[in-house]
């Protein structure tokens, strides 16, 4: 079932996300599960169904991928850094407030409340290493 996100989020809806993997934004439309879309338009202010057939299904965004159930772990290899404009980031002695603030400053989105690892999971799938 194509379902098309209505909400009024401008930074990314979550709602749905450990079941579906997504995380929407305006304008995104994505096939789900029937199952998942019948509880999706419970909420009618966040979600429609999509019957338009001019526009593609959009791709998942890269954040989408990182959204994990609650207290689900990210393993990650060491070391973590990401390199911007010839500067490179360690993201391993970065601590969670200033990892936060590296991710706001590059415009990645992330929960607020997201730990270090989630973080860093999120910086490296934005800026993937050559």
């Amino acid at each position: 079932m194509k379902i098309k996100y209505v909400g009024l989020k401008p930074d990314g809806e979550t709602a749905f996300s450990s079941e579906t993997g997504i995380t929407w934004f305006p304008g995104d439309s994505f096939d789900v599960s029937d199952k998942h879309g019948q509880k999706m338009l419970n909420h009618p202010d966040v979600f429609a169904i999509d019957e338009s057939t001019s526009e593609p299904v959009s791709e998942a965004k890269p954040v989408a991928k990182l959204s994990l159930a609650p207290g689900a772990k990210v393993e990650l290899d060491t070391p973590a850094s990401i390199t911007i404009d010839g500067v490179t980031h360690d993201l391993n002695v970065l601590d969670l407030d200033a990892i936060h603030a590296l991710a706001n400053e590059l415009d990645v989105k992330v929960h607020h409340k997201a730990g270090t690892d989630k973080v860093k999971a999120a910086l490296l799938a934005a800026y993937p290493s050559e």
